[in-house]
């Protein structure tokens, strides 16, 4: 085997207990300097965001909620930048519930380094309503929230 082996793996779980996601940064997903574009720092909240949600809720989240008759858009974005990054690099985010209310609930997430500095921090609020056609909020269901309350951060 050569000791150049190309992976195409961007990402992927890198740990269990903490969950914790690492993440590839794509050229494609850079500008010609070669950093990343700041439009994708989103994509990989929302991403982490959603493998945690498939993650607690033992079924892969949207084959989940459809199951439970709602969805859960998002209802507000937060994020704030630390630092710049390149083609290749590696993050590795780890996400947990920092709140869990009576409709919605948030997602929070730290990413850093592979030698631990950080990268970006941010968090994803998702209500739950009963279907995308309807445009009102539901109570958490009690299925989802005991699923969901293993994932709070003390």
């Amino acid at each position: 085997m050569s000791e150049h082996t190309e992976t195409r793996v961007w990402e992927w779980i890198d740990c269990l207990d903490p969950f914790r996601i690492g993440r590839r940064v794509r050229w494609a997903e850079c500008d010609p300097a070669g950093v990343a574009h700041t439009g994708r720092f989103p994509d990989f909240l929302l991403s982490a965001a959603e493998l945690y949600l498939s993650h607690l809720l033992e079924a892969p989240a949207q084959v989940f909620l459809r199951q439970n008759d709602f969805v859960t858009p998002a209802r507000a974005l937060q994020m704030t930048f630390k630092r710049a990054m390149s083609p290749n690099q590696v993050m590795l985010i780890t996400p947990y519930i920092q709140e869990i209310l009576t409709t919605d609930f948030v997602i929070a997430i730290e990413a850093v380094d592979e030698i631990g500095d950080a990268l970006f921090s941010g968090s994803v609020t998702l209500v739950t309503i009963p279907s995308m056609s309807e445009r009102r909020s539901m109570a958490i269901p009690e299925s989802a929230r005991r699923k969901l309350q293993h994932g709070l951060r003390v």
